[in-house]
């Protein structure tokens, strides 16, 4: 990261997932997919590694060598040929593959639907993390097609996390849609990143970075009502990135600095990769590479951040379980990563009857952070007989057939002794979150009760196998004892505010 000309802060280390000398710690084991318009110039010294046919396209689409996705793979898997551990990126061990849907000719929008599903499905048929740093922003009270779209990929595909930028939108030239989420960030079942800036404490949005609650748009029109449109956030300011100038160059070695949400979802990305390279390294259940379980892990992860507030009452209660601007917090592997090693996390099937979760005795003053992530049902009906990108039809219609099922809802109870010390009960969102200090020391406990849906227009044919089944979650929690938790908070007060 460079500050004022000096390469001074890593940011490995200020997410918790610092590289070592030897090599470990770096991802090994996992697959880490790109996609966006372009593919990385892997003549780049620090993506030389990669091997060529780890680029791919959708049908009918061309691989430009791009700027943008040259910075966003070095964020995730750069790897300096000197071996200095200082310039690598956060999963460097990963195996990675970069697709594109460009298509050559298509103007202002340079893709296809078959190319834009093409190169998607062929990510979520592999890596165990897809990011893209791709969007587009569309105007406020506008239905999110393109949401539904990739929500049906992650339903179809729930091996694979999806991480998208939540967007640079925080600026005058965006209008009326200032502040505005992405579309694709907008959808339910993916991880929306929002950057931080002011290091080393990454404790306050960057100027661009998007912050407003999201409108939840029906398919057919209608408003239903507001959710966090931010999941987390992650340092995005001031990134030293690998450089591609345009054109003819021969040299492959030039770098350059990007603020901007585009820098901090490749960081999230590639932590969850060290996630699932753990995870296998230690041999855990298959479930805990579940998207909805990895989503848990790095939210139930996060660290609050000053001015952080899901609105929580005095008694815990919270409506709205994300901040709207922050989401959980800052990302900190570092935690996500012990959760997971202390088997702090589980996979639910939530039916008629509640679910209980046993968290063990935990002392007065601890803070309790749970996170609680579920998907929405969408489907695209011709992936049902694909069976692999390589099968979609030559073109299909600019928007395909879509069934979106009701909008799945649970709350996320905490008791300590019996006697409940928390609620998230927020309504329209896949994500029920706590974050609270515990009032007493006792035995706790986490009960999800599954509650009434919400209908959405687009409930056509297969509603009833979209509603009926029970409803698959995955829930993860962090203890941080009173001691841990109150020097967290100290350090909260003395910062400055971030907005």
């Amino acid at each position: 990261m460079e500050k004022e000309g000096h390469w001074g802060y890593s940011v490995n280390e200020a997410v918790g997932a610092p590289a070592r000398e030897d090599g470990s710690f770096a991802g090994a084991g996992s697959r880490l997919a790109n996609v966006e318009a372009g593919v990385p110039c892997l003549e780049h010294v620090m993506l030389r590694w990669l091997p060529r046919d780890c680029v791919f396209t959708g049908p009918g689409a061309s691989a430009p060598v791009q700027p943008h996705p040259t910075a966003v793979s070095y964020v995730m898997v750069g790897r300096s040929p000197d071996g200095d551990v200082r310039f690598s990126g956060l999963a460097p061990g990963a195996e990675f593959r970069a697709g594109t849907f460009v298509v050559p000719g298509e103007g202002k929008q340079p893709f296809t639907m078959s190319s834009l599903l093409g190169a998607f499905m062929r990510a979520f048929e592999w890596a165990d993390v897809v990011n893209t740093s791709w969007g587009s922003v569309t105007s406020p009270g506008a239905y999110e097609y393109y949401s539904d779209v990739m929500d049906a990929l992650c339903a179809a595909y729930p091996q694979s996390l999806f991480v998208v930028a939540a967007g640079n939108t925080n600026s005058p030239r965006w209008e009326g849609s200032r502040g505005k989420v992405s579309q694709i960030a907008s959808g339910f079942n993916n991880v929306s990143v929002g950057a931080l800036g002011h290091a080393p404490a990454f404790d306050r949005l960057t100027e661009n970075s998007a912050r407003l609650p999201l409108e939840v748009v029906l398919p057919d029109g209608r408003v239903a009502g507001r959710r966090a449109g931010v999941d987390l956030c992650a340092p995005g300011e001031f990134m030293r990135c690998a450089a591609c100038p345009e054109g003819p160059h021969a040299e492959h070695d030039r770098f350059l600095t990007a603020t901007g949400t585009s820098v901090a979802a490749p960081v999230v990305a590639g932590c969850a990769a060290l996630l699932h390279a753990r995870a296998r390294e230690l041999g855990q259940p298959a479930e805990v590479h579940d998207a909805r379980v990895m989503k848990a892990l790095l939210l139930a992860g996060t660290r609050v951040l000053p001015g952080w507030s899901n609105g929580a009452d005095a008694a815990g209660v919270t409506r709205r379980g994300l901040d709207d601007a922050f989401g959980a917090g800052a990302l900190d592997a570092g935690a996500s990563l012990r959760m997971l090693e202390e088997g702090c996390w589980r996979s639910l099937r939530v039916g008629e009857a509640p679910c209980t979760v046993d968290l063990g005795v935990h002392e007065a003053g601890s803070e309790l952070t749970v996170a609680l992530c579920w998907f929405v049902p969408t489907r695209l009906p011709l992936l049902d007989g694909v069976a692999s990108a390589a099968d979609l039809p030559g073109s299909l219609p600019s928007r395909p057939e879509l069934v979106c099922g009701p909008l799945p809802h649970a709350t996320l109870e905490l008791r300590c002794e019996g006697r409940r010390v928390g609620l998230c009960d927020a309504e329209l969102s896949p994500t029920q979150f706590l974050r609270l200090r515990l009032p007493r020391t006792g035995r706790c406990s986490l009960v999800v009760v599954r509650r009434a849906d919400v209908p959405r227009g687009g409930e056509v044919g297969a509603s009833k196998e979209l509603a009926g089944s029970p409803l698959l979650c995955g829930l993860a929690w962090k203890v941080t004892p009173p001691e841990l938790a109150d020097g967290e908070r100290q350090d909260e007060a003395s910062a400055e505010e971030p907005r």
